[in-house]
């Protein structure tokens, strides 16, 4: 970069959450969340380098510590007036900042306000400022002092190392409150009445910035420009940087499209941009199972989803959400309609039922939901007393109900004699029995009291059968009991 006083620097900053404070322990992140946050990046420098600027991208996991990088993410960059968290931060680990000096440090952070800058940055440790926090913070790849004596704006700093210090300076306690606030509070517009909101805030659905450019050259034909910062709600870190591009609306789009690629929808969180599945209800009957609930994806938010059930890992449903939920798209800004309501048929026995639903924009994966059930879809029932009311009857008297169609009365089939040949009849189970309806938590009527006549005397077994209704996954008849009696001579008539 050619040494020249003539320069111009403007800075900004906005809205940041301030999150929870701690060191990050460092995680492996997962393959397919660094390859998408790293394919981003470099989509961002490929985009910059089309357009002539050479550029870098750092981001920084803050809750898993885990850095993606594109492009020139070890090389320094001039940092322009990035280096005024540099200069705050300094101020704030030394106690300096109170009076006059916070009033004029906060208008520095605020409005991006150069002579501010310059009032501090003795104070602050001048060129020593970044080896100073390089330092403290163990940040070894932070950057480096100005290549002329005082010279504030050209301090040197590395995307990779610039995203590892803002994940230091928001865990600690002595700076990031007061710094943070101040970026949250930063103006529109600095000082000199330059807008500020290129790179990070034409893409993040939220973020806290420090900007940087300059032109350090009498023709302004080359230029710095660095939109950093943290998006996400505070999550990530995120720097990008560039150079050698025209001064002015060339650099500022060059980064608005790179922000644009990094943040595809406004968010760097791969999760973000996953689909979102819920189920609001799931139930069996019998061997009927019901899913409800409801699927979106925040990159498509007016596309109905692909909602696919499976059963032990075979596909037996395939639908659209085709349901209206008002509420739901309400509260996530969606529209159209993205509810389900299905039944499936499913067999007796132990299975596990998934509901998928595929990933239509950027990110990393589909959504799936499983539940475990013991599936029990015979009817249910009893025996519970045989008599004989009279010579040749057999009377019997019990319970049943088809759980597929509980309200329903079942039947009963009766046989005699262990022969299924042997059917002596079919009969309704629609006597009340308000006990099972209590015990069991259905409705309608679901006793039996039949009597049998007419039947040969001698000893015989009789077995009595409910009917399976509701299933077509089972046998047509469960049995409910079986008896022996002795049926006498039924008396020769007149």
């Amino acid at each position: 970069m050619p040494l020249s006083p003539l320069r111009r620097r403007v800075i900004g900053a906005a809205a940041i959450t301030l999150m929870v404070l701690g060191t990050a322990t460092v995680f492996a992140a997962p393959a397919a969340a660094t390859s998408f946050v790293t394919g981003n990046a470099r989509r961002a420098v490929a985009y910059a380098a089309d357009r002539g600027e050479h550029a870098a991208v750092g981001v920084l996991d803050t809750r898993t510590g885990h850095f993606y990088g594109a492009g020139a993410y070890n090389a320094e960059f001039a940092t322009e007036s990035v280096v005024k968290v540099f200069i705050a931060t300094r101020l704030l680990l030394t106690g300096r900042m109170h009076g006059s000096v916070e009033r004029t440090a906060y208008k520095m952070i605020t409005q991006s306000d150069d002579a501010s800058a310059s009032a501090l940055y003795g104070l602050s440790g001048g060129d020593r400022v970044v080896p100073l926090l390089a330092r403290h913070y163990h940040v070894k790849d932070l950057g480096s002092p100005p290549s002329r004596g005082g010279w504030w704006g050209n301090t040197h700093v590395t995307a990779k190392g610039l995203v590892r210090f803002y994940a230091k300076v928001k865990a600690d306690r002595r700076v990031g409150p007061w710094l943070l606030h101040a970026m949250r509070h930063a103006t529109v517009h600095g000082s000199d009445g330059t807008y500020q909101y290129f790179g990070i805030p034409a893409a993040a659905s939220s973020f806290a910035i420090k900007q940087g450019w300059g032109a350090d050259s009498n023709c302004f034909c080359t230029s710095v420009f660095n939109s950093t910062g943290y998006v996400d709600h505070g999550r990530f870190a995120v720097a990008m940087l560039t150079s050698g591009g025209p001064y002015g609306q060339h650099a500022m789009v060059t980064l608005d499209g790179m922000a644009r690629r990094l943040m595809p929808g406004g968010h760097i969180d791969p999760a973000w941009h996953n689909p979102v599945l819920r189920l609001t209800r799931a139930t069996h009957h019998g061997n009927s199972v019901r899913l409800a609930g409801y699927a979106y994806d925040r990159d498509r938010r007016g596309t109905a989803l692909m909602v696919r059930v499976y059963t032990d890992g075979k596909l037996v449903l395939r639908t659209r959400t085709d349901r209206a939920r008002p509420n739901l798209n309400r509260i996530a800004h969606l529209s159209g309609p993205h509810g389900f309501n299905v039944h499936v048929a499913v067999p007796n026995g132990r299975h596990v039922i998934t509901v998928r639903t595929a990933n239509l924009g950027p990110g990393t994966t589909g959504r799936h939901v499983t539940r475990r059930w013991l599936i029990d879809g015979d009817a249910r029932g009893a025996l519970e007393s045989a008599t004989m009311p009279a010579a040749g009857s057999v009377q019997f008297r019990g319970w049943t109900f088809d759980p597929d169609q509980p309200a329903r009365s079942n039947s009963v089939q009766i046989r005699i004699d262990g022969a299924d040949s042997a059917v002596i009849g079919t009969w309704a189970a629609d006597v009340a029995r308000p006990d099972i309806d209590s015990k069991y938590g259905i409705d309608g009527q679901h006793g039996f009291d039949v009597t049998v006549a007419n039947i040969a005397a001698g000893t015989h077994e009789f077995c009595v059968y409910g009917t399976n209704r509701g299933s077509r996954l089972s046998d047509p008849v469960v049995e409910l009991g079986c008896t022996t009696q002795t049926v006498q001579l039924a008396p020769a008539g007149p």
